[in-house]
């Protein structure tokens, strides 16, 4: 995931872009709001915004940026707590609003509930640091490509398919064997194949009941 953060104080500027970066994200840093002329919004995932600056408003930033393109996703962070502030930045396309001072790990909520609500309405499944495109059936983790063979690709996809729920060997024999005769164990075999490519964290075993994806990340 791309960040564009444009914050004039570079105290904060400086701890969220290291806070950022440690969580896996990639950021470029703007202290200068003039330089968002030069640069190509359309390459960014996620705007992050101060409405005080030194040269522009940042609500007329924010009017540019979706003039620009007018779906990508802005969260605005200021000291400016006003409900009337709040609501012209929401009446002009914002996604999130926090408030000065914050945590950095609520920013980090805020980046990623915004990123799953667009990309898991269609093709893309995003789990936390793992991405599923389902049309191209390509799984990246950090951005990075992990291979996958069709037997474990056909089992992601039962997993995804039912995300949340607890689907027993049995329903992924049928599935993914189209119901052939296939030893039990060889399910756990790609089921540890998925953990690590994946993370274990994010398959969960109930013993005696079967497996289960995640649901939240």
């Amino acid at each position: 995931m791309k960040l564009l953060l444009v914050e004039d104080d570079i105290n904060l500027g400086e701890v969220l872009k290291e806070y950022l970066e440690k969580n896996g994200f990639e950021l470029e840093y703007l202290r200068d709001e003039k330089e968002i002329k030069y640069i190509d919004i359309n390459s960014y995932d996620i705007v992050i915004l101060d409405l005080v600056l030194n040269f522009y408003k940042g609500e007329d930033l924010i009017d540019y940026i979706k003039n620009i393109n007018k779906d990508i996703p802005i969260v605005v962070i200021s000291a400016k707590g006003d409900i009337s502030v709040k609501e012209i930045c929401y009446r002009k396309g914002i996604d999130d609003y926090i408030v000065k001072p914050f945590n950095p790990k609520e920013l980090i909520f805020k980046i990623k509930a915004i990123y799953r609500r667009i990309f898991n309405s269609g093709d893309i499944f995003l789990l936390d640091n793992i991405k599923i495109d389902l049309d191209k059936q390509k799984v990246y983790r950090d951005g990075k490509e992990m291979p996958l063979t069709n037997t474990a690709w056909k089992l992601l996809e039962f997993l995804l398919k039912n995300r949340g729920k607890i689907v027993s060997t049995e329903s992924i024999i049928n599935y993914v064997w189209e119901g052939k005769f296939v030893n039990p164990e060889i399910v756990r075999v790609y089921i540890k194949d998925l953990r690590d490519k994946l993370g274990s964290e994010f398959i969960r075993t109930y013993k005696g009941r079967g497996y289960s994806l995640i649901e939240d990340a």
